[in-house]
């Protein structure tokens, strides 16, 4: 008996709230942001990088390590909202961004011998990754100002 109260309490202790999941998906939401920051920060200066390597100044290898941390941070941004319960319209963009972070290696080697003029779209692949990145940034802080508005004027209507 006293093991089954033992057990009981450890499943009472252990059992998240409804405001620590609140909390936890908060959290989450804000992680997102930052990698999704940190996916427009170096997605930007993909750009710088590749005009170093274009013009001289440094190796293309700067150029691909930072579109394997677009990469990463991306999936990052992707995993968290899902994880924070976003609405779909929101995390969307982020699985679009993870897409197109994909399809650039994809972009630059695989045709480049073939059909040069497909591995041309990597560049424009690289802006409408940043353009997604911007759109997704002004949903998420829209999303976040909506909730502290909600949260601090308990009279407003939505």
């Amino acid at each position: 008996m006293p093991q089954a109260q033992a057990v009981s309490a450890l499943d009472a202790a252990t059992t998240p709230t409804p405001g620590h999941r609140a909390a936890t998906r908060g959290i989450s939401r804000t992680m997102a942001r930052w990698t999704n920051l940190a996916v427009l920060a170096a997605a930007v200066a993909q750009f710088y990088t590749a005009g170093l390597g274009v013009f001289g100044a440094a190796t293309f290898r700067i150029h691909a390590v930072t579109g394997w941390l677009v990469q990463l941070a991306s999936l990052c941004t992707m995993l968290l909202l899902l994880f924070a319960r976003v609405p779909f319209r929101i995390t969307r963009f982020a699985i679009v961004i993870f897409v197109l972070a994909l399809l650039q290696p994809v972009l630059v080697f695989v045709p480049r011998a073939s059909m040069p003029s497909l591995s041309a779209l990597h560049p424009l692949n690289g802006l409408v990754l940043v353009a997604f990145a911007v759109m997704l940034e002004r949903r998420i802080r829209n999303r976040a100002g909506q909730r502290t508005d909600t949260l601090s004027s308990p009279t407003s209507s939505r």
